[in-house]
């Protein structure tokens, strides 16, 4: 489907460099509005593998749960 899509020229996909340990954190201090802990950096680091989407996802989550 996906080929058949950009065949069309409907699709077109990027490739995105994985964030660093640097920018989650400061994505993090961002939403936190504070330093985040070096282990909770890690641990987003850790679930999302630094893709971008995924890192603002978990934030998302984080933040529609309560977490902070």
């Amino acid at each position: 489907m996906v080929r058949a899509l950009r065949r069309d020229g409907v699709l077109d996909s990027h490739r995105l460099r994985p964030l660093d340990r640097a920018q989650i954190a400061r994505l993090l201090a961002e939403q936190l509005r504070s330093r985040p802990a070096p282990e909770l950096v890690d641990l987003v680091l850790a679930r999302t593998r630094g893709v971008p989407e995924a890192v603002l996802d978990l934030l998302g989550s984080l933040s529609a749960g309560g977490a902070w």
